[in-house]
């Protein structure tokens, strides 16, 4: 029988050679296939985008909301400006 292990997601029996490296392991190998691994980083990095455009939306509120005081401020001191020139 060749050498192989059964990846710990899909639960198939795979040749060691479908296995990442890894050093802290007894057998030198990660549990998770690497089909199985790309799958969960390709999830993980989907899932990131939403937060992250979540996050520029909050970001870009809290900038207009913070500034909406001041320009206000300015309106105001423009309109006095233009009424005292009339």
């Amino acid at each position: 029988m060749a050498a192989g292990k059964t990846c710990t997601r899909c639960k198939w029996w795979k040749p060691i050679e479908m296995f990442g490296l890894d050093a802290k392991r007894p057998d030198n190998r990660n549990p998770v296939c690497k089909p199985c691994c790309r799958s969960v980083n390709a999830l993980s990095r989907a899932r990131v985008i939403p937060i992250s455009e979540r996050s520029r939306q909050i970001r870009e509120r809290i900038i207009r909301e913070s500034r909406l005081p001041v320009l206000r401020q300015a309106l105001a001191n423009l309109k006095s400006r233009l009424e005292a020139r009339t």
